[in-house]
């Protein structure tokens, strides 16, 4: 059930409060296809990356603290597993506030 609240939150605000000057890429990631990476730019630092299933349930978790306002993701669980392809949503939070949105990862 508290899955299900966190992806109805989730898909309610997806895009609404995303900055324009914020990117994500490549979008859709598809791994061996040119990048090892998914990269978040001109992002608040410090902030915390979390990475969700459509289904709310958190997989990783990634801090920017170095200041450069970029940080990268291999598109792999907690445990280090690599993904299947899907749609996935993520939250960016900061002093800032919360930056929501969606990526896609390919096979």
């Amino acid at each position: 059930m508290r899955a299900l609240l966190v992806l109805s939150c989730l898909l309610m605000t997806v895009g609404c409060s995303t900055y324009s000057s914020q990117m994500l890429f490549p979008d859709p990631f598809v791994s061996g296809a040119g990048s090892s990476v998914v990269t978040f730019n001109n992002i608040a630092s410090p902030c915390t990356i979390e990475i969700y299933t459509v289904g709310g349930e958190m997989l990783n978790s990634i801090n920017e603290t170095d200041g450069d306002g970029q940080a990268t993701w291999e598109a792999k669980n907690i445990s280090g597993e690599n993904l299947t392809g899907g749609l996935y949503l993520y939250i960016i939070k900061s002093a800032e506030g919360e930056k929501k949105g969606k990526l896609i990862i390919g096979k």
